[in-house]
Formats: structure tokens, sequence, C-alpha cells
């Protein structure tokens, strides 16, 4: 991955691939190790690296030593904090009028959660927790939080049931552009760096 990025990746990701390679696999192994460790929406490589990792570790009932922290706002699996949400469809109903999973930004495991809370502070006053939508992007919305200031998108599958939630969050990128506008702060950011 390092080798095609450095070739034919977006210059400053290309410059970036080219002193991860230029330092060898021992400070390649140095970096995946510090993210493992302590994640961070700052490593683009070594999220791009780990995260797929993660998930095959998830997905093959692997335990690893990676609980970072419990919490019911981190993921069950491995700690880690939310990407986005996943809005189920009107089958999937709960009192609060329908279900609500967060995913994983580690290990893209997703785990269910309250819908009217915020899941980055856990506000659970309906008039500090709120949404932002745009007729642009019918399936995709901003949750935001007046408490801590922070957000993340939700993708509606009740909505657009074909979603690809990973992509659609990136495509959404107008979305994110209208929260730090408006002063809120993404609680995970993607592999895009939005």
């Amino acid at each position: 991955m390092l080798r095609d990025v450095s070739e034919h990746g977006p210059e400053q990701l290309a410059l970036d691939a080219r002193r991860l390679l230029e330092s060898g696999d021992s400070a390649i192994e140095d970096v995946l190790a510090a993210y493992w460790r302590a994640p961070t929406d700052r490593q683009f490589f070594a999220k791009a690296i780990l995260q797929p990792y993660a998930a095959c570790l998830v997905d093959g009932g692997v335990t690893h030593d990676r609980l970072l922290t419990r919490a019911d706002n981190r993921c069950p699996r491995c700690g880690g904090t939310p990407q986005l949400a996943l809005l189920e469809p009107a089958g999937a109903l709960t009192a609060e009028g329908g279900s609500r999973q967060l995913l994983c930004a580690n290990c893209l495991t997703p785990w269910p959660f309250r819908r009217v809370l915020c899941p980055h502070c856990g506000e659970g006053d309906e008039r500090k927790v709120g949404y932002f939508q745009s007729p642009t992007f019918e399936h995709v919305r901003v949750d935001a939080c007046e408490s801590c200031r922070h957000y993340l998108k939700s993708v509606d599958l009740g909505r657009l049931g074909l979603a690809v939630p990973i992509v659609d969050e990136v495509a959404a990128a107008a979305l994110d552009l209208w929260a730090r506008e408006h002063g809120y702060e993404k609680i995970e950011l993607n592999l895009v760096g939005l």
C-alpha cells in the first residue's frame, strides 16, 4: 500500500508514504504499534492498515489486548470511539422511535446505542441533542450536541437501504464543513480526515 500511494497518491499522502518507506521496516512497525496502543484519527496509514485488521479479528472471534476504554459510548469489542451512526429501518423501532447503532472507528464493529443521547458526552436532554440535514443528502445527517459541541454523522438506512455507510459518510463531506462552520468538532475523523 505504501509503495502504491507513494507512486500514485495525492502529493502530501505520497510524500508521507515515501518518508515511511525510507524510514525502514522497524519505523513502520513502530508507527503501527503506537497506533494499536493509542489510536488517533490523524494517522492515515496506521488507521488504513489496522482498521481492516481489527475488523478481521472481531469477525474471527479473536480476543485481543486492545480494549482501550470501557464505556457505553465506546466499542464493546475494542473500546474505540464511534466514527458514525447507523439509523435502522422502521422495522427496528424502539421506544425512542427507531434504533441506532454506532460504528467503531477502529474495528468497524457496530453496537446499539440510545437514539437520543450524545455519543461523546452522554447528554440526554433532547433540547440539547439535535440533528441537521440537507436536502442534498437526504439519508445522511449531522447529529450534534449543544453541551459538548461534538457531532457525528448518521446514515439512515431506512431512507436509503442501499447506502454504504462508510462511503456515504465521506461523500457527505459538505455536512462536515457545515458542522465546523457552526463550531462543532467531530468525535472521530474518518480515513479521509473529515
